[in-house]
C-alpha cells in the first residue's frame, strides 16, 4: 500500500541517535546551552531537554512519538528528558548489536524476517518481563538499602541542607552553575515557608497544580532579584483601592452586583420617561442594598470574576471597599481553596458568612513594569501560603527559570511519595492469585480449608530458601524470618481489598484461634509494607551512584540465574545504564576519568563502604524514585517502539481518500444532472 513502510530496527536506532546528538551537548552539570533560531528572527537559548525536543521540527513519525513519550514522562516526574534519550539510544544500539534480540545468536528458524520484526517483538516482551520480574527485586533488595532518607535527619539544619543538595543538583543540570545555588536556596526556602513538613505530598501537589497562579514572571531584572512573598499575588490591578489597616474581610463574586432588568432572550420596552426614571431608581436601590449587605458582613475587599458597573464601583468606594475586577477563574479558585471560602454566585446568599474570607492585608504591588494586587492569606489547614517572583534579564532566561522551578516542585513531590511495586495477574475484584507452581508444593506450604475457602501461605524456615519465578526462571535468595508470609504472584497496591469468605460461619478462626478478620488485617499490613519498593525521601549521591549500583548488581545477578533470556536482558540494561554517567564525565576533559570513577566506586561497594562516587564538582543528591521511574519509562517506551510493525503515512492516505471522494461526487452529479434537467 502506498504510504506504508516497514519499521526496521535500524530506523529506530537512527531516530534515537539523531535526537541523542542534539541533547548530548547539554547533559550534566557542565553541559552547554542550545541555541535555536526561527524564520521570524526569534532566538531561543535553553538547556532544558523537553524544551529542546519540542522545539525541533520533526517529520519522522517515530521521532514525534518518542518526543511524546519523553514529554509525558517529564510531566509526571519533572526531570529526565535528556537521560531518557541517552538511555533509549543505548538500549537500541545494544539490541541491534545482538542481531535484534538481547539473546545473542537467536533467530526465527524457518521464517523470513528481513526487517527483524519478530526478533524486535521478542525483545520487547523480554524487556517488559525484565522490568516486572527482575528490576523491582534488584532495586528493592540491593539498590534501595544504599540510599539515605531526606527525612531521617533529626536536626532541622541537617534536613534543610540535604534538601538543598537535592535541589542544587537538579538546578545545576537545568539552569547551569551560575544560578543553581540561588534557585536551590530559594526553592528550599519556599518549601519550608509553606510548612510542607506537615503534609508533604498534599501540599506539594497543590503547589504543583496551581504553580501558574503562584508565580509571577518579571523580565528585565537579574535573577538575583527573585524573591518570595507571603500570601497571593493576583495578576490584576485594583480598580478601586481603599486602604485598610489590619486584617479585613473579602468576598469572591462570580456575578455582577447590579441586577439584570431582563433575562436572556427577552426585550425591555420603555414607553415613557417616567418608566425610565423608575427603572433607574430601582436599579440604584438594589445596588445600594447589595453593597450594604456586604458592608454589614464587614467586607472590605471584593474579588470579582466579571466586570462591575460604574454604579457598583461608586457605592463600593463610598462604603470603603476595594475592588479587583476580571480575575481569572483559576486564581479565584486558588484563593477560595487557600482561604476556605465559597464563591458568591447568587445575590440571595449575601447574608451567608460562608462566602466571607479573612485576609491579613490587601495592597498594590509593582513588579517590573506592571502593578498587581497583593493579598495576605492567614495560615490554615497546616500550610502558610506564599508566592514567587521570578526575574530574568531576558524573556527566554526568565521562562527557563520558571520552567525549572515548576519541575523542581514535581521532583520534590515525587521524592516525598513511596514507590510501589507494579502488579499484574490480579483478579477482577483485587483477589490474590497465587502461582500455580507454588500451589502444587505441599512440602513448603501450609494449607487450611474452611468450607469453600482455602488460604495458601509460605512458611519461612530457618534455612534460607529460594523463591522461583514462573515467568523467566528467576531465583531469589530469601533470609529466614520465622514468620508466616503470604506470597503474592506479582504486586500489591494500596487500593487492594482482600476478602475472605466462608459458607459455614461469618467469623472463622485459623490455626491457634486467630480470627479471619484479624488475619486479613495482618495480611493487608504485611503486603502493604512488603510492597514498598522505594521509601519516601530515598536519595543517593549525584554523579552516577544509581547507575553504578544497578549496573553492578545486575551483572552480579546474571551469575545466579540460568535463564539465557534473563542473563541477556540484565547485561543489556546494565551496559546501557553506564551511558548516562559516561556522558556526564566526558565533559571533564579527561578521557579516563569515567573509568577511574567507576573502578573506585565498585571497590568501595565490595569493601562495604558507603556508595559515593567521586564527583566532578560540588556534592549533590539524586532521587532514587526519579531514577527508577526514568528506567521504567524508557523500558515501556522501548517495548512500544519494538512492537511497531509498519509506519503508515497518513498524509498520503488522506490525499488518496480525498481524491476518491471527489471521484464519487462527480459520479453522483453525472447521474442526478439529467433528472434535474427533466424536471
Amino acid at each position: 500500500m502506498k504510504g506504508v513502510q516497514p519499521a526496521p530496527l535500524g530506523a529506530l536506532v537512527q531516530v534515537a541517535e539523531a535526537l541523542e546528538d542534539v541533547v548530548r551537548r547539554c547533559v550534566g552539570p557542565r553541559g552547554g546551552q542550545v541555541f535555536f533560531t526561527k524564520d521570524t528572527g526569534e532566538a531561543l537559548i535553553t538547556r532544558e531537554g523537553r524544551r529542546i525536543l519540542t522545539a525541533l521540527q520533526l517529520d519522522h513519525p517515530v521521532a514525534r512519538a518518542l518526543v511524546g513519550c519523553v514529554s509525558a514522562h517529564c510531566v509526571a516526574t519533572g526531570d529526565g528528558a535528556k537521560s531518557f534519550i541517552l538511555l533509549l539510544a543505548a538500549l537500541l544500539r545494544g539490541i541491534r548489536a545482538t542481531g535484534g534480540s538481547p539473546v545473542a545468536g537467536w533467530r526465527s528458524s524457518g521464517q523470513t524476517d528481513p526487517c527483524g520484526r519478530l526478533e524486535a517483538r521478542r525483545s520487547a516482551c523480554q524487556l517488559l518481563s525484565f522490568q516486572t520480574q527482575v528490576l523491582d527485586a534488584v532495586v528493592k533488595e540491593h539498590v534501595a538499602p544504599h540510599a539515605t532518607s531526606l527525612f531521617s535527619h533529626t536536626s532541622p539544619a541537617e534536613a534543610r541542607r540535604a534538601l538543598r543538595l537535592l535541589l542544587e543538583a537538579f538546578f545545576r543540570g537545568r539552569a547551569g552553575q551560575v544560578h543553581c545555588g540561588l534557585l536551590a536556596e530559594m526553592a528550599c526556602d519556599f518549601y519550608h515557608r509553606w510548612n510542607c513538613e506537615r503534609d508533604r505530598v498534599g501540599t506539594l501537589r497543590m503547589i504543583r497544580d496551581h504553580f501558574p497562579e503562584l508565580h509571577t514572571s518579571v523580565t528585565g531584572f537579574p535573577t538575583s532579584k527573585s524573591r518570595i512573598l507571603q500570601g497571593l499575588v493576583l495578576h490584576r490591578d485594583l480598580t478601586v483601592y481603599c486602604p485598610a489597616e489590619g486584617p479585613t474581610k473579602a468576598a469572591v463574586l462570580h456575578t455582577a452586583l447590579q441586577p439584570l432588568l431582563t433575562e436572556a432572550d427577552s426585550t425591555l420596552i420603555i414607553s415613557s420617561s417616567h418608566q425610565f426614571h423608575g427603572w433607574g431608581t430601582w436599579v440604584a436601590g438594589q445596588v445600594e442594598q447589595n453593597v450594604a449587605s456586604l458592608e454589614n458582613l464587614q467586607v472590605k475587599l471584593l474579588l470579582s470574576a466579571v466586570k462591575q458597573t460604574d454604579l457598583v464601583l461608586y457605592h463600593a468606594k463610598k462604603a470603603g471597599m476595594s475592588v479587583v475586577e476580571c480575575l481569572d477563574m483559576e486564581e479565584l479558585s486558588l484563593f477560595c481553596r487557600l482561604s476556605g471560602v465559597l464563591p458568591l454566585t447568587d445575590l440571595a446568599d449575601l447574608v451567608d458568612n460562608a462566602h466571607v474570607a479573612s485576609v491579613t492585608f490587601c495592597q498594590p504591588v509593582v513588579l517590573g513594569s506592571r502593578r498587581y494586587t497583593h493579598v495576605g492569606i492567614p495560615e490554615g489547614r497546616d500550610f502558610l501560603p506564599h508566592c514567587l517572583v521570578l526575574c530574568g534579564p531576558a524573556e527566554g532566561l526568565t521562562n527557563q527559570c520558571v520552567s525549572a522551578f515548576g519541575d523542581a516542585i514535581r521532583v520534590m513531590q515525587r521524592v516525598c511519595e513511596p514507590v510501589r511495586c507494579q502488579h499484574r495477574h490480579m483478579g477482577k475484584r483485587g483477589n490474590i492469585n497465587l502461582p500455580s507452581s507454588l500451589e502444587k508444593s505441599p512440602s513448603s506450604q501450609n494449607e487450611t480449608e474452611m468450607g469453600t475457602m482455602k488460604i495458601t501461605a509460605i512458611i519461612s524456615q530457618d534455612i534460607p530458601g529460594v523463591l522461583k519465578d514462573s515467568y523467566m526462571g528467576l531465583e531469589w535468595p530469601t533470609h529466614a524470618t520465622k514468620r508466616e508470609n503470604i506470597l503474592v504472584e506479582n504486586r500489591y497496591t494500596p487500593d487492594l481489598n482482600i476478602s475472605i469468605q466462608g459458607h459455614d460461619s461469618a467469623e472463622t478462626t485459623v490455626g491457634g484461634g486467630q480470627k479471619t478478620s484479624d488475619m486479613t488485617a495482618s495480611v493487608k499490613e504485611n503486603l502493604f509494607y512488603s510492597n514498598t519498593l522505594i521509601e519516601p525521601g530515598a536519595v543517593l549521591p549525584a554523579g552516577g551512584a544509581f547507575e553504578f549500583l544497578l549496573h553492578h548488581y545486575l551483572l552480579k545477578y546474571t551469575s545466579r540465574t540460568h535463564c539465557p533470556d534473563t542473563q541477556a536482558a540484565c547485561r543489556l540494561v546494565a551496559e546501557a545504564l553506564l551511558s548516562l554517567p559516561r556522558q556526564v564525565y566526558a565533559h571533564s576533559g579527561t578521557g579516563g576519568h569515567f573509568l577511574k570513577v567507576y573502578t573506585s566506586f565498585v571497590s568501595r561497594i565490595q569493601s562495604g563502604e558507603p556508595a559515593r562516587p567521586v564527583s566532578l564538582g560540588p556534592e549533590g543528591l539524586e532521587s532514587v524514585a526519579c531514577k527508577y521511574d526514568l528506567l521504567v519509562s524508557v523500558l515501556q517506551c522501548l517495548g512500544r517502539l519494538l512492537s511497531v510493525d509498519a509506519i503508515i503515512h497518513t498524509t498520503a492516505l488522506r490525499v488518496a481518500d480525498q481524491a476518491r471522494e471527489e471521484d464519487e461526487d462527480e459520479d453522483d452529479l453525472s447521474v442526478r444532472a439529467p433528472r434535474l434537467c427533466q424536471h
